[in-house]
This record gives structure tokens, C-alpha cells and sequence, in this order.
């Protein structure tokens, strides 16, 4: 017979070890993309969403975990039997059921299945989480063990209505009963702008908080009654808006909701396209440690992290006129051309990137190629796509697997592309309609018919429901802003390549040239350095074939034109910046097999002989380094005695 907690009955007092994770979101709001792949597995900073997930049930001692599935069942399957079949301690089975339409319908099967003899924990499989669960979790029993008539506690973090994590849909308003933490009230809609609060709601009770800053992480945990409650009434289908209200409003019923509110920690749920970037920012800004790209947590990647938060895994071809700027992660077997760039983007393992190409702000899923002189801005280009050369993919667009874009093309903003035509597993009343794609191009427009704005990949920053038809788009601002980036660098490229070329170079004159160029493209002092340096590795390695002539070759440059930088310099940090920027260079591949890094000392040394480095950014690049793994502290390990010689000057000093 089925386990059941009846009203009244005692909660088991032993730990809560059990887990149930929802793979199925039962929305579309990231279609065409979910018509092939779930939410669940979607790469997130290169990194199935479902995984951050199942660490951290883990890592708060759940032993058992099980994964509902409806919607491409086989596939999470797959990926849990690879995944974490060996996971030390932890069981992850899944549940799979065909004809479930919501959350609803995922619990009563769950309920049928007596999956659960005790109180358990439920969550999205889209959340991310650095959370400590388990003090939370005693908490729960503790109360449990006191008011037997508390069936769930849900977590609440505190984030402002404007939140970068927040979802702007988001516009949930709760009131809670601040002596219990009690819920009295949870309301989620946006399109009224108002709350009703029942005067008896505040009867009895000396203190109630009715609160707009905080965001619903879907985690709960759960007694066995909600399963029992859900299964008793088939008019339940959304956890939030049908049974949570439905029990917060029902006057004969006597269970309690509690919360949790979180104020340190990280926890929250890719929730929609926006949130997704959002997210994927936080773990590149590293608000979810343990759980950044360098911990290499699943023992699947080797990323290594370098200042300004770039990750790079082993077995990456750069050119050495190619750049990867801040806020970037590139996978394993990606290949970039000379003079692209990569900013504030995600790159997907064995990506092929052209030359002259520029990513900004989009996420290029596994196996992507996007051919020479194409431009890709606020987008994601998902497993298999190709984007043809000199193609535009222009600001919120979605190019779905194996889309191919161009050549000569600009996709217009927020297009969405997809294979599937209309009724092969399009999901509610969206549609699929013919597109100009370029003349190599194949794919179709996937047409969404509420085109809510909050659910695009860029999103207004506020938008009022009397307002949508008259938002503006933003998008020649987005290519002005590039487009003044490669000018500069283009200009810089012509000073450097005639500086280079003559005998006796001016180089106060040419500074003055890289100067006017940053003025008159409005660029920031640090982008000059990054501009310069690929030209003089290069023109250090042109026609030299052995290592003493390379390292012969690199100081000689490095003396004539050390003094360049000192242009761009404003204090230590911009000195430490200069040579984080070195290192990157020299942590390529190809400069390792040719030798260039191996005399990274040397040029540091040769940096600070000519006053373009101080003492003091020498020691903080290499104290920032401390508390790295060795192998990422090889650089350092290279200069430990002009290190050791700075320290000892500096006592020296001091004395």
C-alpha cells in the first residue's frame, strides 16, 4: 500500500536524503531550441543545466535522486546513465512518463510510483545553487517536529525587483508572517500591478511582512502530503499559480507553508532566454564558487582561469592576431582566425571561428562554425549551425541546430531559426513561416504569437503591457559599438605594421598615432595594450625558426618597444593588467611549441628595467596567483627568482 502522512501524523525525524528533480519545465519558453533538446540539458557556460543541479543536491548529502522526464525522456536518460553513474554515494534514476502536461501530472505519477516513503526535496532542473542545504534542511525537520501540521518549506532569496538574476516577468509578491515565517500569501501577476490582502490574513498576528524583493528559487522541501494533496485534486497543474495558492486561499484547510529566506549564497533558476544570460554571467563572475568553469567540477573539462575572468580549456588553436577578452569562456578544440575576437561570450567546444570575426555577448553552442568576417551580437547559435561569411547575426537572435546562415546575410533582431517546420513537435500555437537565410541559408522563422518581449534573449530593461508595440529597437547603437572597435583596431594595426617596418622607429610619434585612434574611436586606455600586443609577437616570430634566435628577436623587440605601453598605463593595475595580457599571449599552444613562453621572465624582467612595470604590480600579479592550482601557476613558477629578488629588495627598502 501507498505511504501516506496523514493530518496529524509524525514526521519521519531521520535526515532528508531523498530528491526529485523536474527535467520538464512544461512552458516553451525556450522554443524552437526545446523542440530538439530539453531545458535541462541546454549547455549553460558549457555545461548541462542539469548538472549544476544534481551537485548541488549532492553535495547538501542526498543520496537518492530521482529525475522526472516527459519531453525527450530518452535523452536525459542517456545523459544520467553517462553522467552520473558514477557518482560517488549518490543513486540518480529516472522517472519517465509520456503524457504528463505539467507539474501537476509529474507528481501524481510520482505518487503512484511510491517513489517517497518520507519528507524530500523538490526542485527545478534549471537551478543553479551554491547554497549550504543542509542546515535548511534540519530546519524544516526541527519545525516539522513541533507543528505537524507544516507540509513544505519554500526557499526565497533576497533580490531587488531589479535584480540582475531577476527574471523581469518576475512579479512575485508574498506575505509572510514575520514571528513563523509562515506564508500567508503568494501572488505572481504581473498584468493586475496590484496585490488584494484579505483583513484576516493580519488577524492574531502581531507582525506581517508583505515583501517584493524576493525571488522563488523553485527549491522546496516537501512532506509525503503534498504528494497526497496533489493527487486528491486533478485540477492542480502549476505548483505556484494552481496548488500553492490553492492551499494559501482554502479556508478548510489547516497545513502550513513555511519560508526560508536566503541572504547569503547564491540560488536561482533559468527561468526564461534572459535569465539565461543572466546566469551565465554569474558563474563566469564566479557568484555560484564552487561551481565555476576552473574548479572543473565534473572532472569532464580543464579550464584554466586567467584575469579578467577568462576561462580557456587545454587544446585551443589562437591566432596570434586573435583576441579573447573579459568575461569569455572558450572550450576545448575551438580554432580562431587571425583578427577575430571573442568578448563576453561563451564558446562551445570545437567551435571554428574565421578570421576578422567579432562574438560579443552570445553563447556559441558545440561544434558552431562561423566563417571569416561575420559578426554575431546578443545571440545563441546552437549545436551545428554554421554562419557563412560576412553574415550579421543581429541582437536577441536564435539560430537552432544545424541552421546555416549567409553568406553576405544580416538576420534581423530577435530572429529565431529553426529545421522543424510547423507540427513537427512545435509545441502550443507557435508556427514556422519561410525566410530569406542567404543564399547558401537554410532554415525557417519561428513566429511565437504572444512575442512577449520578457521573453526574448534581450529583453527591455521595463516594459509596460501598453507599451510593447512601441519598443524601439537598439540594434545600430550595437553595431556602431563594434564597428568603432574594429576601426581602432584596424588603425592601430596600420601604425604598428609601419612601425615595425622601419629601421629606426619613432616610438613617441606612433604612440601619439595609437592615441589620436583611441580618441577618435572613444576607446578606454586598457584596449591600446591589447591592440598592440598581437603585432609584436607576431612580427617577434616572423622568419625566425629556432629558440635562441626567437628569444634573441623577442628581447630586442621588447627594448625597443617596451616604452610604447608606458602611454597606456594608469597605475599598478593597468601595469598588473599589461601583464596578465602577456600571459595570455603566451599561454597559447602554438606560443608554447614555439617557444615564446619559455622566456616570459625575461620579458617581465626586461618590462621593469625600462620602468614600464613596477615592483608593486609585479608582486600583485603574483600574489593573485597564491592560492592557484601548480599547474596554473606556471608562469609564476618561471619567475620565482626575479620574484624572490623584488621581495628582497623591497626588505631591503624597508629596513
Amino acid at each position: 500500500s501507498k505511504s501516506k502522512v496523514t493530518r496529524g501524523g509524525k514526521p519521519d525525524p531521520a535526515a532528508i536524503t531523498d530528491a526529485l528533480v523536474l527535467a520538464d519545465s512544461f512552458d516553451t519558453r525556450f522554443t524552437p531550441i526545446s523542440t530538439e533538446m530539453p531545458r535541462a540539458l541546454m549547455p549553460l557556460v558549457n555545461t548541462p543545466m542539469m548538472d549544476y543541479t544534481i551537485e548541488f543536491l549532492a553535495s547538501a548529502g542526498i543520496t537518492h535522486i530521482w529525475v522526472f522526464c516527459c519531453s525527450h525522456a530518452a535523452m536525459i536518460d542517456e545523459h544520467v546513465n553517462k553522467t552520473y553513474r558514477h557518482l560517488p554515494k549518490v543513486k540518480v534514476e529516472c522517472i519517465k512518463a509520456d503524457m504528463c502536461r505539467s507539474a501537476g501530472d509529474a507528481l501524481r505519477v510520482v505518487y503512484d510510483r511510491e517513489c517517497f516513503s518520507s519528507d524530500f526535496v523538490l526542485v527545478s532542473g534549471d537551478v543553479v545553487s551554491n547554497l549550504d542545504l543542509k542546515p535548511i534542511l534540519q530546519q524544516h525537520q526541527e519545525r516539522r517536529a513541533k507543528d505537524k501540521s507544516i507540509i513544505m518549506t519554500q526557499l526565497l532569496m533576497q533580490a531587488s525587483p531589479n535584480h540582475r538574476s531577476r527574471a523581469q516577468e518576475d512579479a512575485t509578491i508574498v506575505a509572510i508572517d514575520r514571528a513563523t515565517s509562515q506564508l500567508l500569501h503568494y501572488d505572481n501577476s504581473p498584468e493586475t500591478g496590484r496585490v488584494r490582502l484579505s483583513a484576516e490574513l493580519f488577524a492574531g498576528r502581531s507582525a506581517v511582512e508583505v515583501r517584493f524583493d524576493l525571488l522563488d528559487c523553485r527549491v522546496d522541501i516537501c512532506s509525503l502530503e503534498v504528494l497526497n494533496g496533489l493527487n486528491d485534486d486533478f485540477d492542480y497543474a502549476d505548483l505556484r499559480t494552481d496548488w500553492l495558492m490553492g492551499m494559501l486561499n482554502n479556508e478548510l484547510v489547516e497545513f502550513k507553508i513555511q519560508t526560508h529566506i536566503i541572504t547569503e549564497g547564491y540560488a536561482n533558476r533559468c527561468r526564461n532566454l534572459s535569465t539565461y544570460v543572466a546566469l551565465s554571467n554569474d558563474i563566469i563572475h564566479r557568484w555560484t564558487y564552487p561551481m565555476v568553469p576552473d574548479n572543473n567540477w565534473l572532472n569532464a573539462s580543464s579550464y584554466e582561469h586567467t584575469r579578467p575572468l577568462v576561462y580557456k580549456e587545454r587544446g585551443i588553436k589562437l591566432a596570434p592576431t586573435c583576441s579573447v577578452r573579459k568575461n569569455s569562456v572558450v572550450g576545448s578544440g575551438v580554432e580562431v582566425g587571425q583578427h577575430s575576437a571573442i568578448i563576453s561570450s561563451v564558446v562551445g567546444r570545437r567551435c571554428i571561428i574565421g578570421h576578422n570575426a567579432t562574438i560579443v555577448n552570445s553563447y556559441l553552442w558545440e561544434g558552431v562554425r562561423v566563417e571569416s568576417h561575420s559578426t554575431i551580437t546578443n545571440a545563441i547559435v546552437c549545436s551545428g549551425a554554421v554562419i557563412r561569411e560576412n553574415t550579421h547575426v543581429g541582437r536577441g537572435c536564435v539560430v537552432s541546430f544545424g541552421v546555416v546562415v549567409g553568406p553576405d546575410h544580416s538576420l534581423p533582431p530577435h530572429t529565431k531559426l529553426t529545421l522543424h517546420a510547423s507540427g513537427d513537435s512545435i509545441e502550443d500555437e507557435s508556427y514556422t513561416e519561410e525566410v530569406d537565410t542567404g543564399e547558401s541559408g537554410n532554415g525557417l522563422r519561428f513566429v511565437s504569437p504572444d512575442n512577449n518581449p520578457l521573453h526574448m534573449l534581450c529583453p527591455p530593461r521595463t516594459v509596460k503591457a501598453d507599451e510593447e508595440d512601441e519598443l524601439s529597437d537598439d540594434s545600430d547603437t550595437e553595431l556602431e559599438v563594434l564597428t568603432g572597435l574594429q576601426k581602432f583596431e584596424d588603425n592601430v594595426a596600420d601604425v604598428m605594421q609601419h612601425g615595425l617596418a622601419a629601421a629606426s622607429p619613432d616610438v613617441e610619434s606612433i604612440a601619439m598615432e595609437i592615441v589620436s585612434a583611441r580618441m577618435a574611436h572613444d576607446r578606454t586606455l586598457g584596449e591600446c595594450p591589447a591592440a598592440i600586443m598581437p603585432h609584436l609577437f607576431s612580427h617577434i616570430k616572423e622568419g625566425v625558426t629556432t629558440k635562441p634566435a626567437l628569444k634573441k628577436r623577442l628581447l630586442a623587440t621588447f627594448k625597443k618597444w617596451g616604452a610604447l605601453f608606458s602611454n597606456f598605463l594608469d597605475g599598478t593595475d593597468d601595469q598588473v593588467e599589461l601583464i596578465y595580457q602577456i600571459q595570455m599571449y603566451c599561454e597559447g599552444e602554438e606560443q608554447r611549441e614555439s617557444g615564446i613562453s619559455s622566456v616570459f621572465q625575461e620579458v617581465l624582467n626586461l618590462l621593469y628595467q625600462l620602468d614600464v612595470i613596477e615592483e608593486e604590480a609585479v608582486l600583485k600579479w603574483a600574489e593573485e596567483h597564491a592560492s592557484l592550482p601548480r599547474h596554473e601557476r606556471t608562469f609564476v613558477d618561471q619567475c620565482k627568482d626575479f620574484i624572490a629578488w623584488l621581495e628582497s629588495e623591497d626588505d631591503d627598502e624597508d629596513d
